[in-house]
């Protein structure tokens, strides 16, 4: 399980591939097949809808109240936080088959993949907020790995994927720059306004977790 701080997307090899890493960790790589993102698009949404409602209501005024002294020092809290919060538990739920299945608890969205879309069994706590941002980058990219599948399976392609992305340095999107706290605050009383303009998210009950 890791807490996602950094997340990068790309389509490399006809696969979307998804880097990601906690606070202090190396990234770890997802590879997954175009067609399955695209199909999965609405999903992704929804799961970030579901987890806003708690995010919002337990996640923002938890980290408020710590009192913390900049985003690094909220990174380390919200990795402390979540290893308290049963996301092995919630995982025990998945159908094991899954190459990849979705998760929403403690106002975030876990996304566990498998065999071969990681190298490993991976769970990555993701914020919803992120979720959202990185999602047009998600289709852009699903697109592309389609239009580069070519006729090889997509277990090969993401083994490949995967080759490539070992060692690689992380990159920062061209013209990127760390946003101030001034700018920081008021992005998130945006995401704020418009999470209370919408109708709040109705979970199934068939998609409840006996945790």
């Amino acid at each position: 399980m890791l807490v996602v701080n950094q997340v990068e997307v790309r389509s490399i090899h006809g696969c979307v591939t998804l880097r990601v890493s906690d606070i202090d960790g190396d990234p770890v790589s997802i590879a997954l097949p175009g067609e399955a993102v695209l199909d999965n698009l609405t999903t992704f949404a929804e799961a970030a809808r579901d987890a806003e409602e708690q995010y919002w209501q337990r996640v923002v005024p938890y980290v408020k109240s710590l009192n913390l002294t900049g985003p690094e020092d909220a990174a380390h809290a919200m990795s402390r936080w979540h290893r308290l919060q049963q996301w092995e538990r919630a995982a025990k739920h998945a159908p094991p088959q899954d190459v990849m299945f979705l998760l929403t608890n403690a106002g975030h969205v876990g996304i566990g993949v498998n065999p071969p879309a990681s190298l490993q069994p991976v769970l990555a706590i993701i914020d919803p907020l992120q979720l959202r941002r990185i999602s047009p980058g998600m289709t852009s990219a699903a697109h592309q790995a389609l239009q580069e599948a070519g006729s090889s399976p997509w277990p090969t392609r993401a083994l490949a994927a995967h080759e490539s992305l070992v060692g690689e340095p992380w990159r920062k999107p061209q013209g990127s720059h760390e946003p101030s706290l001034e700018e920081a605050t008021e992005y998130m009383m945006g995401q704020y306004t418009d999470f209370l303009r919408r109708s709040p998210f109705v979970r199934s009950p068939e998609h409840e977790l006996p945790l």
